[in-house]
């Protein structure tokens, strides 16, 4: 198991512990990854498996690994953080945007810019995310000739928690959690918000990031899905988003109607 990107991040890995070191990290990895739960075909491509209740890309996990036991986040760091087909393209155009409009580019602007880490979630209405994931996997594999997933096979697995980096509740419930208890840290929003009111959403991200819009700036001006599922779909999914996030006063508008 490997991922396309590996040999590079390896080979700087393996500078920072050592030839030997690194070599016994990743036998270790791989140990673990092997008994892990596997399942088949939530990704297009790549067999996932799940690590710590979450389903993950078996191609990338050992990679993650690394990183979650190795890497250490500098004061000065920014995480854009999603779960797939919620916003985040969006989400870096925006950031990268507001952190660059004064910069030359001789830096990277979301790592080295900052006086407190931070983090910054985009999330979507849960039956919204399913569709766009299940039109962006067929994508994917009919470009690959791999055998296509029914929308209600996938419309189970993603119920069941078995979707990339699932269960999707738990991934949004975890972020949202985190910035009521750490607003200062984590800032939290939706898509469907972000859309709606797209400059009011830029200037607080501006504000979070430490680079409010001037008085000048504001003066010169900042810079719907077709329904797949049937009406029962639609009510189970906004079922269980109503179970997983009662009594928390996380709300999506199209769950409660």
């Amino acid at each position: 198991m490997s991922s396309s990107n590996f040999p590079s991040k390896a080979s700087r890995l393996s500078e920072n512990y050592g030839l030997e070191n690194f070599n016994e990290m990743r036998k270790k990895y791989k140990e673990m990854i092997s008994t892990l739960p596997k399942q088949e075909s939530v990704h297009p491509i790549f067999d996932s498996c799940q690590y710590e209740g979450f389903w993950y890309n078996l191609s990338f996990l050992e990679s993650a690994l690394c990183v979650q036991q190795n890497f250490k986040a500098q004061p000065s760091d920014i995480f854009l953080c999603s779960a797939p087909k919620t916003g985040t393209t969006w989400l870096k155009a925006l950031t990268f945007s507001i952190m660059t409009r004064h910069d030359d580019f001789t830096n990277n602007p979301l790592l080295n810019k900052l006086h407190n880490c931070k983090i910054i979630y985009i999330c979507r209405e849960p039956k919204d995310t399913f569709v766009s994931w299940w039109h962006f996997t067929q994508k994917i594999k009919a470009s690959t000739k791999v055998s296509l997933v029914t929308l209600i096979q996938a419309f189970k697995w993603f119920c069941q928690g078995k979707s990339a980096y699932g269960p999707y509740w738990d991934h949004v419930f975890g972020y949202w959690k985190a910035s009521v208890e750490r607003p200062e840290r984590v800032f939290f929003f939706k898509y469907e918000d972000l859309k709606e009111d797209t400059l009011g959403y830029v200037k607080k991200l501006a504000d979070f990031m430490d680079k409010p819009f001037s008085k000048e700036e504001e003066e010169r001006g900042v810079p719907q899905e077709i329904n797949y599922l049937t009406k029962d779909m639609a009510k189970f999914i906004d079922h269980i988003t109503l179970e997983k996030f009662k009594s928390s006063g996380l709300t999506f508008a199209s769950s409660v109607k």
